[in-house]
């Protein structure tokens, strides 16, 4: 800043002057959840209890299964946080799972023996017998 009255450039021991007639900008408040790096933990059960900041959310992978897991605390203490867990599935593993599911099965066999077998011909034809006699009695009762 230079100084004309004085004929020289502002040194640093004058501290600059602020515009009286300005309103100072307050800094805006970001509602946004901030976010920190991945977390190693050993259990869903360690992730849960892993402490986290107010207003922010942590990342965490399962060092024992396919899972990742995020734990997001509200501003609030009152806040109750807030913790999804999902499944890691690699591109090649769902292929390979596709590819298995759409493969026909074998039909399972079921055996049985010749008494049951014989036992449900019987009633079967028992049964057969009855609708055609009922049939036969409206058809006489048309006639």
């Amino acid at each position: 800043m230079i100084f004309p009255q004085y004929g020289y450039t502002s040194p640093s021991y004058y501290p600059q002057m602020q515009n009286p007639y300005t309103v100072p900008q307050q800094p805006v408040q970001q509602q946004q959840i901030r976010s920190g790096g991945i977390v190693s933990v050993a259990s869903e059960d360690e992730a849960r209890r892993y402490p986290v900041a107010p207003g922010y959310t942590v990342t965490m992978r399962d060092e024992t299964g396919p899972y990742l897991y995020e734990k997001t605390m509200g501003y609030s203490q009152l806040d109750q946080p807030i913790f999804r867990k999902a499944r890691i599935v690699f591109e090649d593993d769902a292929q390979s799972q596709q590819e298995k599911q759409e493969e026909p099965s074998e039909p399972k066999v079921a055996y049985a023996e010749l008494k049951q077998l014989e036992a449900l011909r019987d009633a079967v034809a028992i049964e057969f017998k009855k609708i055609y006699d009922r049939f036969e009695a409206i058809k006489e009762e048309q006639v």
